[in-house]
């Protein structure tokens, strides 16, 4: 993979629940389960009540708080482990000067708190003062612990996502409790879609000619600089290649390589095109399919879109 693809590296989907039950967690589905069934049932219960001020967040604006509170129903000493999971509606990914995050005991022991990104969404916990992400505090029998969150949204939050979701869970999203909440005064939160036309099939003196159109449907400015490139270009091996269409001739695109930046960003609604060249190098077998990604990305937010092409070689 080039430097460029693991920068900005596709990642596992992360499911956040809109709704107060369910599990959520950075890993895919399958081992997401698998964790949840083998960990043993927790006696702790968990309690998150609603933000205050109600309303929706301005960048920028005032920030809101919401009581967590964590209950032994067990005759004996239990374990709490606080895990916090979020993300945005929208293309950008988040980072972590978007928002403002603290925490502070109500009633509970002393307290400290980090809520990070992590391939531009949020992962975070609570823990006893002194301690680090992942440790648990022990709360005595039939004994409730409460602390208070607070959450901001700065100015630096980006105008193409129009909500937030965190979600509070307890030891592992044994029980889980999740709020979503609008961001600004206009909807967004759509997506950057990329489109090819042109050939589907390759062969030797006969290459295909593409366009590849990105158009920016997220509701609000994509600020620049826009990065766009080939992922691992093409996946059909050494012997094919990509040609770009740049300065009135055929540049071609490495494994990897850049297509263009658009240092000024592309206005909601704008598209952009791509005049693309697949060709073959080299002895390619009859039915081999080839299919090239395209990439589009904002540093420090990560991609923001993808589009795949597809061809067949023939004879």
């Amino acid at each position: 993979m080039s430097a460029r693809a693991a920068r900005f590296a596709r990642t596992a989907v992360v499911t956040v629940v809109a709704a107060v039950t369910g599990a959520v967690a950075f890993l895919p589905g399958a081992a997401q389960a698998a964790t949840a069934s083998s960990a043993p049932a927790s006696p702790i219960t968990l309690k998150v009540g609603s933000a205050s001020p109600a309303g929706a967040f301005m960048p920028g604006g005032a920030t809101k708080t919401i009581t967590v509170t964590a209950s032994n129903t067990s005759g004996k000493a239990a374990r709490f482990t606080a895990n916090l999971n979020g993300m945005a509606d929208g293309a950008l990914g988040l980072t972590e000067r978007d928002y403002t995050f603290k925490v502070a005991p109500v009633h509970a022991p002393a307290t400290s708190g980090v809520l990070f990104t992590q391939d531009g969404e949020l992962m975070g916990s609570f823990y006893p003062k002194g301690g680090h992400f992942g440790n648990s505090f022990t709360i005595p029998a039939h004994t409730s612990y409460t602390w208070k969150l607070t959450l901001g949204i700065t100015k630096n939050w980006p105008a193409n996502d129009d909500a937030l979701r965190l979600t509070v869970g307890a030891n592992g999203y044994q029980t889980v409790k999740a709020l979503a909440f609008t961001v600004g005064h206009r909807r967004t939160g759509g997506p950057v879609t990329e489109r090819f036309t042109g050939g589907t099939t390759i062969a030797p003196g006969r290459p295909a000619y593409e366009t590849l159109t990105v158009t920016n449907r997220t509701g609000a400015a994509l600020n620049g600089p826009v990065d766009f490139w080939l992922d691992e270009a093409p996946f059909g091996g050494p012997a094919t290649a990509v040609d770009v269409w740049k300065g009135g001739r055929w540049v071609a695109v490495r494994d990897g390589g850049e297509l263009a930046v658009l240092n000024h960003g592309l206005a909601n609604g704008a598209h952009v095109d791509y005049r693309l060249r697949v060709r073959e190098t080299g002895a390619v077998k009859a039915g081999t399919k080839v299919t090239i990604e395209a990439v589009a990305g904002i540093a420090n937010r990560g991609p923001i879109s993808y589009g795949d092409l597809h061809l067949t070689a023939r004879r």
